[in-house]
């Protein structure tokens, strides 16, 4: 069993490009079915807010990854991005948001090794200030087939 990578200390980005967060890779191998889970505590500022993607070395087969991504505002508690991708690094962002949680859950068939990870950035690109993946979030990825 691999260990589940987890988030240690605040991973920060000031940027509108997405960045891999240190720490949550994978590798998975070629010719493999596998289901992932990133589960993200953030903190930004409501004019630069978040961005998120599960991206990597790692490629699908055609049509064969898909992932639902869901951001909670922790305050109120209500949904402020629910989305669908079916390309690696498809990516959602919302701003306005200071503290909430990022759920990431799909599958991928893949074509060819490598790597897969969970990214981050600002939605708004806000150099003055810092939009934050906190720690204890994480990525996980597990073999079906």
């Amino acid at each position: 069993t691999t260990p589940v990578p987890i988030v240690t200390s605040s991973f920060v980005s000031a940027s509108s490009v997405l960045a891999n967060i240190t720490g949550l890779s994978q590798n998975v191998i070629t010719g493999r079915k596998y289901i992932f889970e990133s589960a993200l505590w953030i903190s930004a500022p409501s004019i630069a807010g978040t961005k998120f993607a599960v991206s990597g070395t790692a490629v699908a087969y055609a049509s064969s990854v898909l992932y639902n991504l869901n951001f909670t505002n922790e305050a109120t508690s209500a949904d402020i991005i629910n989305a669908r991708h079916s390309i690696l690094g498809g990516s959602t962002g919302q701003d306005g948001t200071t503290a909430g949680f990022c759920f990431i859950k799909g599958m991928i068939y893949t074509s060819v090794a490598g790597t897969l990870t969970t990214q981050f950035a600002q939605n708004i690109q806000t150099p003055s200030s810092v939009s934050t993946v906190l720690p204890g979030s994480y990525f996980n990825v597990e073999l079906i087939t």
